[in-house]
């Protein structure tokens, strides 16, 4: 017999399926679900929206950080050179002086920077805007103590004259700063001095900073290589081992100006935005322009080879475009007879050498004889000569307007010297120069007619000079 079960006995329970229709009425049979083939184009679609998302992963995404600075390099080489012994094979034509250039790709290093303008605008009368860097030599250099404008966290020095704008911050990884604009004002332009910046070795902006119409338009070195081929035609006191190739001459008594230094590919469109848009011409096959400019009068500009070449006369178009179509390389023969024509003679009283008159002359630091001479015109012609032991002479020279009284710079290579010269009204002004220690020497011009007299002096490192008249001297 079974015993009844006791606490911590282990029941055995069967579980039996229930049958739909013992609880009640039989429930309604579901319909048989059927398997269907996937259609031929889910797998296509699938590929389709996976191809979509990967694009999209590729465009957008935001685990990485999109670029801070837009960088510019500098501009193409030029495909092929063109002598810097350029010269006017034109009847007629006589050399009048020769300055041979420096070479360019001896320079220092170049600060780095960039030139931003209106597309066709001028640099006299349209807005734009540029910046450089450049190495901080740590002396003379001041830094800023009550300036409250800052850049990149740094006290900057900010200074407008009429429409142009200067800011001046540093030193930054050992570089100072400098950006220069025209016709922004000063919050713009400081504005645009918080945006740039070099980054791996290149000029650059801030992607978030709106330049608005400006656009880039060339290297700072293009710049200042198209500005010291304009000194030299103008006269301006610019010391710049980038100095182009002058020579001066006489075309039926009428003075024309030939000369080039060596620039990028954007050397053509630095110089029309500098000189002024003009008018397109062609030179020898090559792209330029014919330009009208206040200082310098009319001038035929083109870019050839790696060199920008600048003819400065007087005339018509037509006639201008004729002297540069008559532009070419010399032949070694022809280069020595240039240099030959202009050399001036070593006659020891060194007094009224040729067609130009001299205003000065000794001897330099390592005892090399120099004289210093000028051609009275428009332009007036300042030349310091090389009067080298062997024969050989170089002269270094700055073209003018004829201003009176004007006193110009004259820095040369050769002798590793710098000069000043002075043209002024005849028995009016002496110049005087002031050294380091405070002595001063005073030079008297010489006259080179009834109106007026010129002179020209050594200029020691470090020191200054001036125009006196002679009651103010001690």
């Amino acid at each position: 017999m079974r015993q009844p079960h006791g606490p911590g006995d282990i029941i055995d329970i069967d579980v039996i399926d229930a049958e739909p229709g013992i609880f009640g009425a039989p429930a309604t049979p579901r319909p048989i679900r059927l398997r269907r083939p996937r259609p031929r184009w889910l797998a296509p679609t699938v590929v389709a929206v996976v191809a979509v998302c990967g694009t999209v992963a590729v465009v957008w995404r935001p685990w990485e950080r999109p670029p801070e600075w837009r960088t510019f390099g500098p501009a193409a080489p030029a495909a092929s050179s063109l002598s810097d012994r350029l010269i006017l094979d034109l009847d007629g034509a006589t050399v009048i002086s020769v300055q041979q250039g420096g070479n360019v790709d001896a320079d220092g290093p170049t600060p780095l920077g960039h030139v931003f303008a209106v597309r066709g605008g001028s640099y006299e009368h349209d807005a734009w805007a540029l910046f450089h860097s450049r190495a901080s030599s740590a002396v003379g250099e001041a830094a800023v103590s009550k300036s409250t404008d800052l850049v990149h966290g740094l006290q900057a020095d900010v200074r407008s004259v009429r429409v142009r704008t200067t800011v001046t911050w540093g030193p930054v990884g050992g570089n100072y700063w400098d950006s220069e604009t025209n016709r922004l004002d000063d919050g713009d332009a400081l504005e645009f001095a918080n945006a740039v910046g070099v980054v791996a070795g290149l000029p650059a902006v801030a992607y978030g900073h709106d330049m608005g119409a400006l656009k880039p338009l060339g290297d700072v070195k293009t710049l200042a290589r198209v500005q010291a081929l304009s000194a030299h035609l103008v006269g301006e006191p610019l010391l710049s081992k980038s100095t182009p190739s002058v020579l001066t001459y006489s075309v039926g008594g009428a003075p024309v100006t030939l000369a080039s230094i060596g620039t990028d590919m954007d050397g053509l469109a630095m110089a029309r935005f500098y000189f002024g848009q003009g008018r397109d011409v062609t030179v020898h096959g090559a792209p330029g322009a014919i330009i009208g400019t206040r200082q310098i009068g009319k001038v035929v500009v083109w870019h050839e080879g790696d060199r920008l070449v600048v003819v400065a006369a007087e005339g018509t178009d037509d006639e201008l475009l004729a002297m540069a179509q008559a532009v070419r390389p010399a032949s070694a023969t022809e280069w020595n007879r240039v240099i030959a024509t202009t050399a001036p003679d070593s006659s020891a009283d060194f007094i009224q050498i040729g067609p130009a008159p001299t205003i000065g002359a000794g001897l330099t630091a390592d005892g090399t004889n120099w004289r210093g001479s000028i051609t009275l015109g428009n332009p007036t012609v300042f030349c310091i000569h090389d009067l080298q032991a062997t024969g050989v002479s170089e002269a270094s020279c700055v073209y003018t307007t004829p201003l009176s009284p004007s006193t110009h710079i004259v820095d040369h290579e050769g002798l590793g010297a710098t000069f000043v010269s002075a043209v002024v009204p005849r028995d009016t002004q002496l110049l005087r120069i002031t050294n380091l220690a405070g002595d001063s020497a005073d030079f008297e011009p010489i006259g080179l007619d009834d109106t007026t007299a010129a002179v020209a002096a050594l200029l020691p490192p470090g020191a200054t000079y001036e125009l006196v008249t002679p009651a103010a001297l001690d």
